[in-house]
């Protein structure tokens, strides 16, 4: 697997590793650059909640995201030393070759 960047395309105030979604861009080595939003299962589930009151999305029934990426474990950086949100974000990504692996298949 080549070499390759990631960069998280919000502010630090913006990056709820809890409750949120943050979009990412991940470059690689050959120039090619890839896209993706993190969402947090949190996220998800409120989101859809309020898709419910909204009527977005036939009431909450569903969500759908372009390039959607749902860690497993989700984002946990709660071992010392404490980082910040966008530091777990980044350290969270880099920690999944296998996914930035299919990521560059899926989307090339």
């Amino acid at each position: 697997m080549q070499a390759f960047d990631v960069q998280i395309l919000s502010r630090e105030s913006e990056v709820n590793i809890d409750d949120g979604n943050v979009d990412v861009e991940i470059s690689l080595e050959d120039g090619e650059v890839y896209s993706a939003t993190f969402f947090t299962l949190t996220n998800l589930k409120n989101l859809m909640a309020s898709y419910r009151k909204s009527g977005e999305c036939a009431g909450g029934l569903y969500i759908w995201a372009a390039d959607m990426a749902l860690p497993m474990r989700g984002m946990r950086c709660n071992k010392p030393p404490a980082l910040s949100g966008r530091d777990c974000l980044y350290s969270t990504i880099k920690s999944l070759p296998d996914f930035i692996r299919r990521l560059t298949r899926v989307l090339s």
